[in-house]
């Protein structure tokens, strides 16, 4: 693997899914010289536990494993998450589990053993993905660029804060309502001045963003408009 590779690798964090300890652990020692961080889950429950606290940019996960398989867990993530780079590896060829595994929009389909050749061709895959979704179209001549930081639109040019980048993010990633108790953790807010610093975060974050694109529901959160999805 080439020097840029790795160096682009390394400010990225994977969760690694695999019930046979011998195999876990070599591609675990591979893993760890490449990745920011490597959580590693034994079966599919915790692979879901360990994406929901860390939100990973990259899974490898078996699809046979106990307590819920692979693919379980990849529906289950699915659900609410349609960008997250998943590779799968199996030890099966069966045709139906590769048509399944194509309609769960994954990076990569490997066949053990997970060479590191294999792994290779995952890694490639996955920055290729990471530098494609960089710049993401919100609406009409607004782009967002997610490593610099900031929507362009024409000639303007509008730099997110921080906490607009998280909740930004986090709001792409999740396509459906992100509650105020997520707000109040994505942002770091205490409960007594939740209201209107949840509210005085929107309205300026309105401010760099399509019209109508963040809809409010009552009680509830936020979402992106039905018209720019």
């Amino acid at each position: 693997m080439n020097i840029n590779v790795t160096k682009k690798l390394s400010k990225y964090t994977i969760v690694y899914a695999e019930d046979e300890k011998g195999i876990q652990e070599e591609i675990q020692e591979i893993l760890e010289l490449f990745f920011k961080d490597v959580f590693i889950a034994n079966n599919g429950l915790e692979a879901l536990e360990l994406y929901k606290k860390h939100k990973p940019d990259l899974i490898i996960t078996d699809i046979k494993m106990p307590k819920l398989t692979g693919l379980d867990f990849i529906k289950e993530l699915r659900k609410e998450d349609d960008k997250t780079c998943i590779a799968v590896t199996t030890a099966f060829t069966d045709l139906e589990l590769m048509i399944l595994a194509t309609e769960l929009n994954l990076l990569k389909y490997i066949v053990k053993p997970l060479t590191k050749d294999k792994l290779n061709e995952i890694f490639e895959r996955f920055l290729e993905k990471k530098a494609c979704d960089d710049t993401i179209l919100l609406g009409e001549d607004f782009y967002f660029h997610k490593k610099a930081s900031v929507i362009k639109k024409e000639k303007e040019t509008y730099t997110l804060t921080s906490k607009e980048l998280i909740f930004l993010n986090h709001l792409l990633s999740k396509k459906t309502i992100v509650t105020y108790e997520e707000i109040e953790y994505l942002l770091d807010i205490d409960s007594y001045e939740n209201e209107n610093a949840i509210r005085q975060f929107i309205k300026k974050l309105r401010k760099k963003l399509p019209s109508n694109y963040l809809k409010n529901l009552q009680n509830e959160g936020y979402l992106i408009n039905s018209e720019y999805l």
